[in-house]
């Protein structure tokens, strides 16, 4: 062979790697987002949990659009736009945290700003994920990746006529892949650290070696269900007719008897850092030294996240730290309160015929609720009036918890006897527009189980009240 035959040879091999490093970044494109400013029942993780699985992605040569606290009209602009890329794909991936919304055998996933007072609201103001699925399969994509960590407590159930919870079942289309965090039917919990339970695990999972695509998903599963102690268990529908890793060259390192030591390890490194390099957003920076700690660049990341921190930190005027409890402490309020939907002290029936109900949820000002009244006629049946009930802010908060007889009446007596009992009874005051006299009641502790969510629900509402 000649010397000019072998640098042919050598440049065409050099040329053949660069293409086959580059074309995995160009043929995996992901749609990316996270809802958690809800008027009704806000969520603290989705848009962490979004921004680390952005980041993460992007380390593993996906193009990633982002999409936080998105409206209906930006969703479905984003899924129209992530629809014209997928056509120029191998591989689509979908993620979404936020609310998520069952009905008649559908799943639904809340945008922010969404006004649901029933089903049908629902219905209209939602998006549908038979969509997305219909978007991705049309695509033909030879591989789609679909992740929802939606499955939270319905916050407009009262509305509602069907008492389902969680996401329903979701049939996987040839060469494709959906992941719930919980089983169908099911509910997840949000996590009281910076990531929900879920997509913790998710993440942790995507940093394996073995990025085996369905190895990814039983070792997540692996990890919520030891830290849920089974309450909490992920559930994946698959028809893939591939292999697929996530980390790019996975297939081929796993074939090789003798791969690149650290190759693609100093590979995603640098994809990772140069999509976080420029970012004032200190969560994308410290997603990169959660995953390189000793990278090449993270004395760099480690010096920028100590900027970005100190300048956020001076615009609050120091307040970053409260803050950041504050939100544990909603967070953790409004899973509670959440389920206690249907407790019996929140549906009121009056001898006239009116049905009333309260919601209680939290943010970061203090609680609030939202109150109906249901007109029921002879002719017209039952019709939902909605009214938006006051708030009362942690700082003028009173709160109280005292214990109340309360005793059978009734004809009862004559036959039974008068039989007592005591109720721990959480009450809420400040200025006056929970109802007439200025304080509601939030919940009852009847037996062990209630009596101990209402007293953690008083300490959680004192620690706000105090920050």
């Amino acid at each position: 062979m000649t010397l000019r035959g072998l640098a042919g040879r050598v440049l065409a091999a050099v040329f053949a790697a660069a293409a086959a490093f580059a074309a995995p970044a160009q043929d995996r494109v992901a749609l990316v987002i996270g809802n958690g400013a809800y008027r009704v029942a806000p969520l603290a993780n989705p848009v962490n949990d979004a921004n680390d699985i952005a980041a993460s992605l992007r380390s593993l040569g996906f193009q990633v659009t982002s999409r936080n606290n998105a409206s209906q009209a930006q969703m479905r602009a984003a899924i129209r736009a992530f629809a014209v890329q997928l056509r120029r794909a191998q591989v689509g991936l979908f993620y979404f945290a936020g609310h998520g919304l069952q009905i008649g055998g559908n799943n639904y996933i809340v945008p922010i700003g969404a006004d649901i007072q029933n089903e049908a609201d629902a219905e209209d103001l939602s998006i549908n994920m038979n969509y997305i699925l219909r978007t991705m399969e049309e695509s033909q994509t030879k591989v789609s990746i679909v992740v929802l960590d939606a499955c939270r407590n319905n916050p407009y159930a009262r509305g509602f006529r069907s008492a389902s919870t969680g996401l329903a079942q979701m049939n996987a289309a040839t060469g494709s892949l959906i992941a719930f965090a919980t089983a169908p039917g099911s509910v997840a919990a949000d996590g009281t650290g910076r990531n929900g339970i879920y997509t913790k695990h998710l993440l942790q999972s995507m940093r394996h070696p073995d990025s085996d695509v369905l190895k990814v998903f039983q070792r997540t599963r692996a990890g919520v269900v030891s830290e849920t102690g089974g309450a909490q268990t992920p559930w994946e529908s698959t028809s893939l007719v591939g292999d697929f890793h996530f980390r790019i060259g996975a297939q081929a390192a796993a074939a090789s008897s003798a791969p690149a030591p650290g190759g693609d390890s100093r590979a995603e490194d640098r994809v990772f850092w140069e999509s976080v390099k420029d970012s004032n957003n200190p969560t994308e920076l410290q997603a990169y030294l959660d995953q390189f700690p000793n990278g090449l660049y993270a004395p760099l990341a480690r010096n920028r996240l100590g900027g970005v921190t100190r300048l956020a930190t001076a615009r609050q005027g120091g307040a970053e730290r409260p803050q950041q409890g504050m939100q544990e402490v909603v967070t953790r309020l409004n899973t509670i309160l959440s389920g206690m939907a249907g407790r019996p002290g929140n549906q009121k029936q009056s001898a006239a015929g009116l049905v009333y109900g309260e919601v209680f949820a939290a943010d970061a000002d203090g609680l609030r609720y939202r109150t109906w009244k249901c007109a029921a006629s002879m002719l017209k049946g039952c019709e939902p009036q909605y009214l938006e009930g006051g708030a009362v802010k942690f700082r003028d908060m009173k709160v109280e918890l005292k214990t109340e007889e309360r005793c059978s009446t009734g004809p009862g007596q004559l036959l039974f006897g008068k039989r007592c009992h005591n109720e721990q009874v959480l009450v809420v005051g400040g200025d006056g527009t929970f109802n007439e006299g200025g304080w509601d009641v939030v919940a009852r502790g009847i037996d062990s189980a209630s009596i101990a969510v209402t007293q953690e629900l008083f300490d959680l509402l004192k620690r706000g009240a105090q920050q």
